[in-house]
């Protein structure tokens, strides 16, 4: 797991606790914002549910919290539906607290969490970016940290990010690396399934 360098520990958290880091209790002045482009293409966030599972191609030994971020509304109808949105964005930010052993499990409390490409012990986040139906123009987490600032029973989670994006291990991924930086307010959507491929339609 890459370490986080004191100084941006530090700014992480400063941005955590003037959001108002905890769970539950006050309103929310959380949006979800996404700013930087991904080869060149900027993603104005229209919506973000999250749902906690089992996501296959993260590397996490157990359940985690997947939070979905997209340029187009009605996210979790879609999902319903099964259906996916020509040349739609996604970006799932994926996150879990992994004991001595290696289990994860999803957070239940606010934290940082640093982007690996391996899970290690402790909390950690991985990433995932779709510029389109069918895995197009797939990127993968390369560093950088979220930072979950409020999670509720009801499984709202807000938090915000500053990650950068790769195309490295994705054959039919191009452009260079794309750093992100942005904010969410999720709400749950049981339906949400980062396992599937949704069809266009």
């Amino acid at each position: 797991m890459r370490a986080m360098s004191p100084r941006a520990t530090c700014a992480a958290l400063a941005l955590c606790f003037s959001l108002g880091c905890g769970s539950g209790g006050s309103a929310s002045t959380t949006t979800t914002t996404v700013q930087g482009q991904v080869d060149g293409r900027a993603f104005a966030a229209e919506d973000a549910i999250s749902a906690q599972a089992r996501g296959h191609g993260f590397d996490f030994a157990g359940p985690a919290t997947f939070v979905q971020i997209s340029d187009f509304p009605g996210a979790c109808a879609l999902e319903v539906q099964d259906r996916g949105v020509v040349d739609g964005q996604r970006l799932v930010l994926a996150l879990a607290v992994n004991d001595a052993s290696g289990t994860a499990s999803p957070p239940t409390a606010p934290g940082i969490f640093p982007v690996v490409r391996q899970s290690g012990a402790g909390r950690v986040a991985e990433l995932y970016y779709e510029g389109g139906c069918l895995k197009a123009q797939a990127h993968a987490g390369l560093s950088g940290n979220v930072a979950l600032t409020r999670v509720d029973a009801d499984g709202t989670m807000e938090g915000t990010f500053d990650i950068v994006l790769t195309c490295d291990g994705f054959s039919d991924c191009t452009g260079p690396d794309a750093h992100l930086i942005g904010s969410f307010h999720s709400t749950a959507c049981a339906d949400l399934d980062v396992n599937r491929t949704p069809p266009c339609q």
